[in-house]
């Protein structure tokens, strides 16, 4: 399935730890904006490396799902 995931990130040294680990898992489309084609497995993953990394009263994440014909 793919997904758009977009960040707000608070600080600078957790803001490139965020884009790496986006790099890791898609194609970034703007600065703070990714496309990731993932399976169930690999979102969990990603989730999970993110969660370890943002501070969640600072920083915001959103990943929205998107149908693949709606993507074309």
């Amino acid at each position: 399935m793919v997904f758009i995931a977009a960040y707000d990130i608070a600080d600078g040294r957790r803001l490139k730890r965020v884009a790496k680990i986006m790099e890791r898992f898609g194609i970034r489309i703007q600065y703070s904006i990714f496309r990731c084609s993932l399976n169930n497995d690999e979102l969990e993953c990603m989730k999970r490396c993110l969660n370890r990394t943002i501070d969640k009263e600072e920083d915001s994440i959103v990943i929205i799902p998107v149908a693949e014909d709606d993507w074309k």
